[in-house]
């Protein structure tokens, strides 16, 4: 097909036809509407006036406004089914009810067109509860066509490029928005319940820190100096702490600059807290608790989930001794192993040894490797070694353990907590361990993934932070397990993608069509 000496694709020849109908309705009135008057919606009309009859009719006049989904006609009579943000509605449009000039521009309406509607309750003679219109105005016209059906595309790109779509076609997906939402607003509902305020921190930190990641990195002018996206609020956070905040935490976003997986994604959200006076035994209760709250309020009362092939139970989390659990899993006691000999061990358990460096990367390794898969149902894992926590409290009986544990469920985790390490000088001493093994990896020209010196840190902790006991929370994570959703990125409402090249507006089809709204200097 062409347009005037333009070659055009199937797809922009049905772009073409919109286009025409946008110029025809730009003749008589605007097609992008700047205010329309909503006094109800859908969901509201059908339950308020399930009582009527078929063919049954009320004086009872709405005014509402949403998204064509289906348009049909039969005779002199129109058939919209009609969505908004509380659901669908039919809406049923007469000639005789809207006069002639008024229906014969009805042809001018499209599937994915918005519109407002105002006209009175009525149940079709077919037993459905609808709106006879008697106005009918286009509030927003769309220019491209719509799909006929979305949740059968298998290729996700396709579906998390134009996420807006799926939410509209996807009720999994639309249900995910409102379930995030509702776990952040009872996370913030329990947290202020037990005495905890709600802070914020730096996104820009200029030594990032407060986890293991690769962090992103930009720089602040104003300043000149270069500075990282937070890969955790944590060494901000317990700042607070030094300030007697006694119980404060932040719901706010992640950067890890890390590839993605059905388990990760680079950007997330994070809802870190923390309690002065509290070890991590008090944490352990207090998260079990919270993330009880957290399954019942968006899984209906219940804490019973289906995951994949798995019926997980959250009424009830195991409590695993990282040492013990080991030694029944591979009938190696850790304790008695230095670097060289659990290396052998492990080789021989078939994990590749490659990046540990330290004995207690060879333990998480076993822990991770053997461990974590087979913690199904949710399970806290605990204690963990030193060289992989330089933020825990040591263990008092072993000082090569330190007083950590974290959270998991269906073999991946979803918490990770410890008792806060308040003496400076200790801090420091770790602090210096990771940057010697970040600097030789960095020599190496690797990625490291050690903890860099904070002396701002630890120059706080000089000034007295009391006993503490933190945790973050992997909000989507327990999302995922709750909407039995494939991969994190589901929960991820605009997830990063590859850079699409063939992007092409409908001023790049058209470039006419820019003529109609050309603004005047």
């Amino acid at each position: 097909m062409r347009h005037g000496e333009v070659k055009v694709t199937p797809e922009e020849a049905l772009v073409l036809e919109r286009v025409k109908k946008l110029k025809e309705i730009e003749k008589k009135e605007r097609a992008y509407k700047k205010r329309w008057e909503v006094n109800t919606y859908s969901d509201w009309i059908i339950s308020k006036y399930s009582y009527l009859g078929p063919g049954e009719e009320t004086s009872d006049y709405y005014s509402i406004a949403g998204r064509i989904m289906r348009k049909r006609e039969h005779g002199k009579i129109l058939f919209l089914d009609l969505i908004d943000s509380k659901g669908k509605i039919q809406i049923v449009i007469r000639e005789d009810v809207i006069g002639k000039e008024k229906y014969g521009s009805m042809r001018l309406l499209d599937r994915g067109d918005i519109i407002g509607v105002k006209g009175n309750v009525i149940r079709t003679k077919r037993g459905e509860i609808s709106l006879l219109a008697n106005e009918v105005t286009i509030l927003s016209k769309c220019l491209r066509p719509w799909p006929e059906e979305w949740y059968g595309i298998k290729d996700k790109e396709v579906r998390f490029r134009h996420r807006y779509l799926d939410f509209i076609f996807n009720k999994k997906a639309r249900g995910m928005v409102l379930k995030l939402s509702k776990i952040i607003k009872t996370a913030r509902e329990y947290m202020d319940k037990h005495g905890f305020i709600e802070v914020f921190t730096p996104e820009l930190q200029p030594i990032y820190g407060g986890g293991a990641g690769r962090p992103f990195e930009t720089y602040y002018w104003a300043l000149d100096r270069k500075v990282y996206l937070r890969i955790a609020p944590e060494t901000y956070l317990k700042r607070l702490l030094v300030a007697m905040y006694e119980r404060v935490y932040e719901i706010g976003r992640i950067f890890r600059n890390e590839g993605i997986d059905w388990k990760h994604h680079p950007e997330y959200i994070c809802f870190e807290y923390y309690a002065a006076w509290w070890d991590y035994r008090d944490q352990m209760k207090f998260t079990e608790n919270l993330i009880k709250e957290l399954v019942s309020s968006i899984n209906n009362g219940s804490l019973e989930v289906t995951w994949k092939n798995y019926t997980i139970d959250f009424s009830k989390f195991e409590r695993w001794d990282v040492k013990r659990k080991i030694k029944e899993e591979t009938g190696i006691d850790v304790s008695q192993y230095d670097y060289e000999t659990l290396k052998e061990e492990c080789e021989k358990l078939g994990l590749d040894t490659t990046e540990c460096k330290t004995w207690g990367e060879l333990v998480d390794l076993i822990r991770d490797e053997i461990l974590e898969p087979k913690a199904i149902q949710p399970t806290f894992m605990y204690p963990y070694p030193l060289d992989v926590s330089p933020l825990a409290q040591p263990c008092e009986d072993d000082p090569k353990w330190t007083e950590r544990f974290e959270g998991f469920v269906c073999g991946f985790e979803i918490a990770n907590a410890y008792s806060e390490l308040n003496n400076p000088i200790i801090q420091f001493i770790e602090f210096e361990k990771q940057e010697r093994m970040r600097q030789e990896l960095v020599k190496k020209g690797k990625l490291s993934e050690y903890h860099p010196m904070d002396r701002e840190y630890v120059i706080a902790l000089e000034y007295a932070m009391p006993p503490a006991s933190g945790c973050g929370l992997g909000l989507q994570r327990i999302l995922m397990v709750c909407m039995n959703l494939d991969a994190v990125r589901e929960a991820v409402t605009f997830p990063l993608l590859r850079e699409y090249p063939k992007l092409r507006t409908v001023c790049d089809m058209f470039p006419e069509i820019k003529k109609l709204y050309e603004r005047k200097s």
